[in-house]
């Protein structure tokens, strides 16, 4: 039973995890290809 809890909180931190890195990967995209139309 809390292997289980364990499991399913591991789970949901690394999709967390997974969508702010897609999140800040995502930014510096936008980030640099901004920039240049900028200036």
């Amino acid at each position: 039973m809390a292997a289980r809890a364990l499991a399913g909180r591991a789970m949901a931190g690394r999709a967390l995890a997974g969508r702010a890195m897609a999140g800040r990967a995502r930014w510096l995209a936008a980030r640099w290809l901004g920039a240049p139309a900028a200036g």
